[in-house]
């Protein structure tokens, strides 16, 4: 935009901020601040800099003037940012020469933001997920860790089902179940693996 139209800088900007960026977007290249043989040292002279010692920016010992609130994302929301109102959108078409403008257009993705949404939604992303899995993990030592039975096995399959049960089989038991390719065992609630696996291996013998 600098290079066809001039800019025009609000009047609350102080006087060295004025000069500074008129120094920064100017048009010729060897008048511009920073291009005129000395590079950085131009910029970091300038009257708007006045008074700041660069070493302690570079050791990062100046206090930050605002900070913002932790697990905030310093960003308009992505609902508001892509909607658009229908009527201001009706009868535009884009053409093959409005995406031509957008050919080398750059995609630069800041590390910082990349850290800052990280913070932010990471936690929120992963509660429910870390939730089920304390839930899951609890079940698991009051059964008796069926998972880690099954880890390492042939297991096709694991998990709870009803089993006709009692000497006459008219009444449903709530039974936990392990599926091998070949065999079919189970354990009821609140026994012992040891106690299950002893009357298994009785069912084999017997």
């Amino acid at each position: 935009m600098t290079l066809t139209m001039n800019v025009e800088l609000p009047d609350s900007f102080t006087a060295e901020l004025k000069d500074q960026l008129e120094g920064l977007l100017q048009r010729d290249v060897s008048k511009r601040l920073g291009c005129q043989g000395r590079g950085a040292p131009e910029v970091k002279e300038h009257q708007f800099f006045k008074g700041i010692d660069w070493q302690q920016v570079y050791l990062q010992k100046y206090s930050p003037p605002l900070i913002p609130p932790r697990g905030e994302v310093n960003a308009a929301d992505a609902f508001d940012i892509g909607s658009f109102d229908e009527e201001d959108t009706k009868g535009i078409k884009l053409l093959d020469s409005d995406q031509e403008l957008y050919k080398n257009f750059p995609l630069v993705i800041s590390e910082r933001w990349q850290q800052e949404v990280a913070e932010t939604v990471y936690e929120a992303v992963n509660s429910d997920t870390d939730k089920n899995e304390a839930r899951k993990r609890a079940k698991n030592k009051q059964l008796g860790h069926e998972e880690d039975y099954a880890f390492g096995k042939d297991c096709i399959m694991h998990g709870y089902m009803l089993k006709l049960g009692n000497p006459f089989l008219t009444q449903w038991q709530r039974r936990y179940f392990y599926l091998f390719p070949n065999r079919v065992e189970w354990r009821g609630e609140g026994e012992s693996r040891e106690k299950w696996l002893k009357q298994y291996k009785k069912m084999e013998d017997g």
